[in-house]
């Protein structure tokens, strides 16, 4: 009899807190940011609004934790094999938000593409640079190999957010451009959200030509939610202050 009591005690709890956490997921979340993007092109700017926002969208291979201590990403693991040579083992089973395979190939576009982006007022070419070449090894392996021995390439690379080759190629040297990502074409990745879209006029009567916003929803699989635990509940989020840029869509 006690252990009836005990389940059904155990049983009401876990329904509580499952209609708890519907409720939290139900309400709006609202985010004010004091300097808006100067582009959506995660390659064309290295300043800090731009890499906020780039973290929404996309990931790295390598990320870093609340210690800055380095963590896996879209890779799963990287290791030195000689002087001027890297492993990197890619994380298998990651969607790009429009629902298509994460693979070495990406990562060789995304690289290749830093060093091409015109007119950018700082460039992210300081983590590229010691870069040679990238070998494909199969789709989810990639052997990096450096110019000379640069032991801290994972921590540059963590700079690098991936895109996705097939939806960022273009006509152009660098793909899709930087005025075509600013539209939202082609700007596709793996992170916790996706591009909706980025909308002029949303506070008409602070800026006559208009702030601009933003919108997002929930990416398919991102790197992050495979490699720590995150919460299962949908939220909402929104953001309205005048004279800065503005966010709303929904996280899972």
């Amino acid at each position: 009899m006690m252990i009836r009591k005990l389940a059904a005690v155990a049983a009401l709890a876990t329904g509580l807190a499952l209609g708890l956490a519907g409720a939290v997921g139900a309400q709006e979340l609202k985010i004010g940011l004091k300097t808006e993007p100067s582009s959506l092109d995660p390659y064309y700017h290295n300043l800090g609004p731009n890499l906020q926002m780039s973290a929404h969208l996309f990931d790295q291979l390598v990320a870093q934790d609340d210690n800055q201590k380095l963590t896996p990403a879209l890779a799963t693991s990287w290791k030195p094999i000689s002087d001027t040579e890297w492993e990197f083992n890619l994380r298998k089973g990651v969607k790009f938000s429009d629902g298509s395979d994460f693979t070495a190939e990406d990562v060789v576009f995304s690289v290749d593409r830093v060093a091409k982006v015109p007119n950018s007022p700082s460039p992210f070419t300081i983590y590229t640079k010691p870069i040679k070449e990238i070998k494909i090894i199969d789709p989810y392996k990639i052997v990096i190999v450096t110019n000379f021995p640069h032991p801290l390439l994972p921590n540059d690379l963590g700079s690098i957010y991936i895109m996705s080759k097939k939806a960022a190629s273009g006509a152009a040297a660098e793909g899709k451009t930087t005025e075509q990502l600013n539209k939202g074409e082609g700007l596709v990745g793996t992170g916790p959200y996706k591009f909706v879209e980025w909308v002029r006029a949303c506070t008409p009567a602070v800026h006559p030509d208009g702030a601009r916003c933003f919108s997002a929803n929930a990416a398919a699989t991102s790197a992050r939610s495979r490699s720590r635990s995150r919460s299962t509940s949908t939220s909402e989020f929104a953001a309205h202050r005048q004279g800065s840029s503005s966010f709303r869509g929904t996280r899972t």
